[in-house]
């Protein structure tokens, strides 16, 4: 791998979820590519500098919403920066990193995984925005936007939907004495989102909500392997 000019390369990888929300992995991976050579943009260090907030002893669950302009802030401006970015595993389940390697791929700042030292070919979700904008339907963004909810914030929020909806069909079986199913909680959600659209049709929020019970139901009622494929 040549490096690039400046020799200034920034982390990338997933937090949310992770215990100490993952600073380990990013302390780990700024001193080895320090060994190699590089200097080292890490949003680990940011953090710490900039809100003065120990993430280690964190559980990697707990809601930092207040910080998000923050973060956005000092890691736009950190890309503008480097000659590289290296991403960690976990990358592909993980909005915002997806987010840091589009604004890396717009600025043509090459992408590589940590681990392997590979590049990572991010441009060409960006072949139609080099042209002009992106000739996306209403309904390809409303399901974008549902499949961003499905893997990002929510299920980071609430975890894995088979096992939050098995909680949940767990309480409302006891309550109406039957026998309520993961996925069955999937349905009725959407059934109760589908009520609301008949009062209000025109409320994108209960369609594209429809659309993350869909997908969450259907992994829910797949076998493990499947579901996890």
């Amino acid at each position: 791998m040549t490096k690039t000019p400046t020799d200034t390369c920034y982390i990338a990888g997933p937090m949310t979820g992770y215990p100490g929300f993952n600073y380990q992995a990013f302390d780990d991976a700024r001193d080895a590519l320090i060994i190699d050579g590089w200097d080292v943009i890490s949003p680990a260090d940011l953090d710490r500098v900039n809100l003065g907030i120990n993430f280690s002893v964190m559980t990697g669950t707990e809601d930092l919403s207040q910080h998000r302009t923050a973060f956005a802030r000092q890691d736009i401006d950190a890309l503008l920066k480097v000659g590289a970015v290296f991403v960690l595993d976990g990358w592909e389940k993980s909005t915002g990193v997806r987010n840091e390697m589009d604004i890396a791929a717009m600025l043509g700042v090459p992408i590589y995984s940590f681990t392997t030292g590979k590049p990572i070919n991010h441009t060409k979700h960006f072949s139609a925005w080099q042209q002009g904008p992106p000739n996306v339907s209403p309904r390809r963004d409303m399901l974008d936007e549902a499949a961003d909810l499905v893997d990002g914030d929510r299920n980071n929020q609430y975890g894995d939907p088979r096992q939050d909806f098995q909680r949940t069909a767990t309480m409302w079986s006891a309550y109406l004495d039957a026998d309520v199913r993961p996925h069955d909680v999937a349905a009725l959600m959407a059934i109760l989102k589908v009520s609301r659209i008949r009062w209000s049709p025109a409320k994108r929020d209960s369609w594209v909500d429809i659309a993350g019970y869909a997908a969450c139901g259907w992994h829910c009622a797949m076998p493990d392997e499947t579901a996890t494929a």
